[in-house]
C-alpha cells in the first residue's frame, strides 16, 4: 500500500540513526511474517494452527518455513546497518 510506504519512509526519517536500524528490522520482520502467512494460506493451511510435525511433512509448507527462515536472516541484518 503507497500510505504505508510513506508512513515508513515517515518513521525513518524522524528516527535517529540507532532507532532506524530497528525501524527499519521491525518492518522487514513484519513483512516477512506477512509473507508466511499468505505462503501457509495459499497451501491451505493457517499460520498458528497447524501442528510442527505437519509442517516437517508437508512439502509445501517445509518451503514456506524455509524462506521464512530466510527472510528473517536479512533482516538481521538491518538490524546491524543504521540508516542514516
Amino acid at each position: 500500500c503507497v500510505g504505508c510506504v510513506w508512513c515508513l519512509v515517515g518513521l525513518l526519517m524522524m528516527a535517529n540513526a540507532t532507532e532506524a536500524g530497528r525501524l527499519a528490522s521491525n518492518f522487514c520482520y513484519f513483512g516477512c511474517l506477512a509473507e508466511r502467512v499468505a505462503c501457509f494460506s495459499s497451501s491451505g493451511a493457517i499460520l498458528g494452527t497447524v501442528p510442527f510435525g505437519m509442517i516437517a511433512v508437508a512439502p509445501a509448507l517445509k518451503t514456506c518455513t524455509a524462506i521464512f527462515g530466510v527472510c528473517k536472516a536479512s533482516c538481521f541484518a538491518l538490524l546491524l546497518m543504521p540508516i542514516i
